[in-house]
């Protein structure tokens, strides 16, 4: 998964925290399987997804697209989906309308959308739906309940693995408003294989299956060796870590690196901060490649980040980086990260090395909610964040951070050049060749300094459902 999606790829670089447990859990009850994450549930929409916790809670409630539909692609702009026979909890058959409202509910300003909006963006006619030009998408067809054409403003070869995400789902357009957030869990929303048992916000989230079969808990707690401890006590059979957390969870019998794959980065915002020209961009980098060793700060689950082609599977071109010269302390600077409750060390080494250079920096931790909307307001000079794709291969990273279209943009990086390669990419044209010379281009002008990748930390007993 899913800057999603800054924030679903926060969430996997451990940047949320809430909730609080003794530290003696009570065990799991025989029939029910225990979720322990970080973080609280922060939306019922998923419309609205904008972390990793909401979205794999939501997954089991209201499946994809995807899982609902066979897609067939006759050309890489236009895609068929065939509806399968499913029923929504209240019995209400799934059909082709629910698609189309529940794209169209995407581009809905009161919806709030971010990972949704990645699909419903590319289809023909979004404009003019968005700006209330239009009564639907027109470039979505439908032929009857179980059949309909989904017509792309630009060619796409990767649109149907989107639409796979599982962390956005289908809604009963019958029961769910057009302009109206989610926020309850009533009867009928979802056409999952499990229903909303009970809510305890901050604490738990409890979902039963529609058949025989385990339930499912969602239990939350910030505090990491507390997580630890509600694990050994036979709290939870899954309990998740960040790479920062790895001292609490290092040489356990129950470890598993198989959490999802994430790269690590910091953006920034010459805007916010005019003297954050290229030049200072890449002697941050060289400081921070010279000086800090993000293997020995958070182990050997850690790799250094190259570039942004580290997740997509191909080699970079060569480059001629700028040179380096002395940073000036002139000017102050803050890295900005959602707390956690605890400072993140890879901050900390970052500040430190930059200090030893010269340069007048210091982390700042925020609210996960108020760095979101600081960044988006254009507030935040310097963001420590990071990306989880949805899906493998050479389209899962560049597109989404660097199309100046994409929703996931939220460096505000623009280059019509790299645009067009992309666009060439994603229509099968020489794709591999393509997304890497516009990294090449990328690695030239945008404000964002790869920092490392990492996987997630899972202590595991056995493997979770699935949803």
């Amino acid at each position: 998964m899913n800057l999603v999606r800054v924030a679903i790829a926060l969430l996997a670089v451990g940047l949320f925290g809430c909730g609080n447990f003794s530290s003696q859990a009570k065990p799991g009850a025989a029939n029910e399987y225990v979720w322990l994450t970080r973080y609280d549930v922060k939306t019922l929409d998923p419309a609205a997804l904008q972390d990793w916790t909401s979205g794999k809670v939501l997954s089991y409630l209201y499946p994809s697209i995807g899982t609902l539909c066979e897609i067939g692609c006759d050309k890489p702009s236009v895609f068929s989906l065939t509806v399968k026979p499913r029923k929504f909890t209240n019995g209400d058959p799934v059909t082709s309308e629910d698609i189309r409202f529940t794209l169209e509910r995407c581009l809905e300003t009161e919806t709030h959308s971010s990972v949704g909006n990645q699909f419903a963006a590319q289809i023909r006619g979004s404009k003019d739906f968005a700006d209330g030009k239009a009564a639907h998408l027109e470039g979505i067809k439908i032929t009857d309940d179980s059949h309909l054409f989904i017509i792309l403003d630009h060619m796409d070869s990767t649109y149907g693995e989107k639409l796979n995400n599982n962390a956005f789902g289908v809604l009963n357009h019958k029961l769910v408003g057009l302009k109206k957030p989610l926020t309850d869990a009533l009867l009928g929303y979802g056409a999952g294989n499990w229903t909303m048992d009970s809510i305890s916000p901050g604490t738990e989230w409890t979902l039963k299956p529609k058949g025989e079969g385990e339930r499912l808990k969602f239990r939350f707690s910030g505090d990491s060796a507390n997580r630890r401890s509600i694990f050994d006590t036979g709290g939870a059979d899954y309990a998740m870590f960040a790479a920062h957390e790895i001292g609490v969870v290092k040489g356990h019998k129950n470890l598993s690196k198989g959490g999802p794959t994430t790269l690590v980065y910091l953006q920034m915002n010459p805007k916010t901060k005019p003297s954050l020209t290229m030049q200072m961009r890449y002697e941050i980098a060289a400081r921070i490649k010279l000086n800090v060793d993000f293997t020995k700060i958070l182990g050997d689950h850690v790799t250094p980040a190259i570039s942004f082609l580290d997740l997509s599977g191909l080699p970079q071109l060569p480059s001629n980086e700028l040179s380096i010269m002395n940073l000036k302390g002139e000017d102050h600077f803050e890295i900005t990260f959602a707390e956690i409750g605890m400072q993140n060390p890879s901050v900390e080494a970052i500040v430190a090395a930059l200090r030893k250079a010269g340069m007048d920096v210091q982390g700042r931790a925020m609210p996960s909610g108020a760095m979101l909307e600081a960044n988006s307001k254009g507030e935040v000079a310097m963001l420590f964040t990071g990306w989880q794709p949805d899906y493998d291969g050479p389209l899962n990273t560049i597109p989404m951070l660097f199309h100046s279209k994409s929703s996931e943009n939220h460096s505000g990086y623009h280059n019509p050049t790299v645009d067009r390669l992309i666009d060439l990419a994603q229509m099968g044209v020489d794709t591999k060749k393509n997304i890497q010379e516009a990294s090449l281009m990328i690695e030239g002008e945008a404000p964002c300094i790869p920092l490392y990748v990492q996987r997630d930390l899972v202590l595991m007993r056995r493997e979770p459902p699935k949803p």
